[in-house]
């Protein structure tokens, strides 16, 4: 039937509605699932300083004649421990800093019609560059080179430990791997320049110069160098027995201020110190052992110096009371000497002498005779009987400014006199004599009185010279005093203290390279030193794993991703709980009860529940974030997820249970 055969006003209705049916056929769109493609970003790029808290944010697109998109929802599957991709796309990167390097990961995508897709992502990690701050440069007088001592510090280096490399050497100036400088010795008027290259375990390179300028004395004429002349023994002689505990001290003349010796030719057997000081490695063979070497002050004089030293072989002698009684330790010597005056005893027998024989018919020996101590030997006390008695006489022991006591000595023949006990504060003990003054008759401590006449001897005492041992931090902070003293005594205890690393000892050079001694160690004081604090860096402790944890939080408002003042304050006491346990690993899964029955079937209720899932865990992981850095706690991992309702819908269930469904669980370990 013709349109135009009806009134021309239902002719123009017709045709209107017939419009409005072709323009809702045009614009219905089609139902059929399309593929999720990935649009930019696939990769980024970011420095080794910017990766802590870099982001990014996956993007989709689907086929043109797809409805709307619906909420893309991102799997994980190749996984990078560095890198977090949530269910919603966003990036970001797992704690600190990243090292040089490349990270990927990928996965897959669906939305709420049925969409899938896959998706990759690939974060280049580029190096930053470690710059140097002060010091750059420093100075020092001529005489004060030998001690000087400076640290490298940079900047930029992501608080990553710094090692330095020296590229461009100098003979006068020492770098170490971690930044310590230090002279080789006393350097004379100039500029000293080293540079070199730095790296962290990120990955971070730079490079760093160094320039040290020694000056001349700012007054007066320029120093006149001298040669130092070695007035100490140059030999000395021990014995096997004795070589173990052998000791000795160099010693020069026309020397301004502490000496340094330096062991250019040296032996195994000997040690000779910074200081002067000899010893030995240990017991020694019979033999002659020889060292030497330079040696300077600080005013640049210079010298040579040489030890050798002789160990003979050690000759015994024993004692045999052969009738007496009493003991008598065997001697053992390796050169001629005095033998130990006889200390047998015998009721109504008075000693005539040693002899190598008990019936006397071999070598005799007087009481206290030279011995030549060349081949060991026996030697057997000797007797003649007697009814008269010698008188005992007794000699006393003064201390003649010392203190302490020591008992008379009372005796009827020659023997050993009583070593010395007594102390005098910044002296040392010489020998006894018969005057105070030391003008009469001398004898050595412990040595043979022959006790025909009683007697006083006084203790001879000799001042003792003063030296002072000065600290340096070497890298450290803090203060100690210079410690003075005339005797032997422990060096004053480590006082510096060094952020990241442990006081292991002191050594003579800034290096550690020179004699080094003990926290506490007995020092000489026969020479004025320094010493400088060595230190080795500390490992952080090893903290245990902690106890995987379970807390389920507050619920949220019905559907509502807001933090109320509850669950802020229970996220607050999470971060504490992660910081006491030292946890690393945290995973927020967040839920939605709001489904009933009715919506449970349908995807678009299904997927907003799951959206807002995900934004209560997500809303969790931004304030835990804030509070664990307000702690300074920056070493873990979150992982934020939805997993819509954790019950079955039901229109039945009860307020506790949609409560349960409204909450965030974290799992912490």
């Amino acid at each position: 039937m013709s349109l135009w055969k009806y009134p021309a006003k239902i002719a123009s209705w017709l045709g209107a509605v017939l419009l409005i049916l072709s323009t809702i056929l045009v614009i219905t769109p089609s139902i059929a699932s399309a593929d999720i493609t990935q649009t930019a970003p696939t990769t980024n790029s970011t420095t080794t300083t910017a990766s802590t808290g870099f982001t990014d944010q996956l993007q989709p697109t689907t086929d043109s004649t797809d409805a709307p998109l619906t909420p893309v929802v991102y799997t994980t599957l190749v996984t990078n421990p560095n890198l977090i991709v949530l269910p919603s796309g966003a990036i970001s990167t797992s704690g600190g800093p990243l090292g040089v390097n490349s990270y990927a990961v990928s996965g897959s995508d669906t939305d709420g019609l049925g969409d899938n897709g896959t998706w990759t992502y690939t974060l280049a990690v580029t190096a930053d560059t470690i710059s140097q701050s002060a010091p750059l440069s420093g100075t020092s007088t001529f005489s004060g080179s030998i001690t000087f001592t400076d640290q490298l510090e940079p900047t930029a280096f992501n608080g990553t430990a710094v090692n330095y490399a020296t590229s461009i050497t100098n003979t006068g100036l020492s770098v170490s791997s971690t930044g310590a400088v230090s002279t080789t010795g006393i350097l004379a008027p100039n500029t000293y320049t080293v540079s070199g290259t730095d790296t962290n375990a990120l990955g971070d390179v730079g490079s760093w110069s160094y320039t040290l300028t020694v000056t001349s004395p700012s007054s007066g004429p320029p120093p006149t160098n001298t040669t130092l002349v070695q007035t100490s023994p140059t030999t000395g002689t021990t014995t096997t027995d004795n070589s173990s505990a052998y000791s000795n001290s160099l010693a020069v003349s026309h020397a301004t201020g502490a000496v340094t010796y330096l062991t250019v030719t040296s032996s195994p057997a000997l040690t000779v110190s910074g200081s002067g000081n000899i010893a030995t490695s240990g017991p020694l063979a019979a033999g002659t052992y020889t060292a030497s070497g330079t040696d300077s002050d600080p005013q640049g004089d210079t010298g040579t110096w040489v030890f050798s030293l002789t160990v003979n072989a050690s000759i015994t002698v024993k004692f045999v009371a052969n009738g007496g009684s009493g003991s008598m330790p065997s001697e053992t010597k390796a050169s001629s000497t005095a033998l130990t005056p006889n200390g047998f005893t015998w009721s109504k027998h008075v000693f005539a002498q040693w002899n190598t024989a008990a019936d006397g018919s071999g070598t005799s020996f007087a009481n206290g005779a030279v011995y030549p101590f060349t081949t060991s030997t026996t030697l057997y006390a000797q007797w003649t009987a007697t009814t008269h008695v010698a008188p005992k006489r007794t000699v006393t022991f003064d201390a003649n400014g010392g203190s302490g006591s020591m008992s008379p000595e009372t005796k009827n023949a020659l023997a050993s006199l009583t070593p010395n006990s007594f102390k005098r504060k910044g002296f040392h003990f010489v020998n006894w004599n018969t005057a105070a003054s030391g003008s009469g008759t001398s004898y050595g401590d412990a040595s043979a009185y022959k006790f025909n006449k009683s007697t006083t001897l006084y203790a001879q005492w000799k001042a003792a010279a003063t030296f002072s041992v000065k600290f340096h931090a070497n890298g450290g902070v803090g203060s100690m005093k210079s410690e003075t003293k005339k005797t032997a005594a422990p060096l004053t205890l480590n006082q510096f203290t060094r952020s990241g690393f442990k006081f292991i000892k002191w050594s003579t050079t800034g290096n550690g390279s020179g004699s080094n001694y003990a926290n506490g160690q007995s020092y000489g004081f026969k020479a004025s030193i320094s010493l400088y604090a060595q230190w080795s860096a500390v490992k952080p402790p090893v903290v245990p794993p902690a106890i995987d944890a379970v807390v389920a939080l507050s619920p949220f408002g019905v559907k509502s991703s807001a933090l109320s003042n509850a669950l802020e304050s229970q996220i607050t006491a999470l971060a504490n709980e992660i910081k006491t346990n030292h946890d690393t690993k945290i995973s927020l899964v967040g839920y939605s009860g709001d489904l009933t029955t009715a919506n449970a079937t349908n995807e678009s209720d299904w997927a907003a529940s799951l959206k807002l899932s995900q934004q209560r865990s997500l809303a969790v992981e931004v304030y835990l974030k804030l509070q664990l850095a307000s702690l300074g706690i920056t070493n873990y991992t979150i992982s934020a997820v939805g997993n819509a309702a954790a019950l079955a819908p039901s229109a039945n269930a009860t307020a506790a249970e949609q409560a349960r469904n409204r909450k965030v669980v974290a799992s912490i370990s």
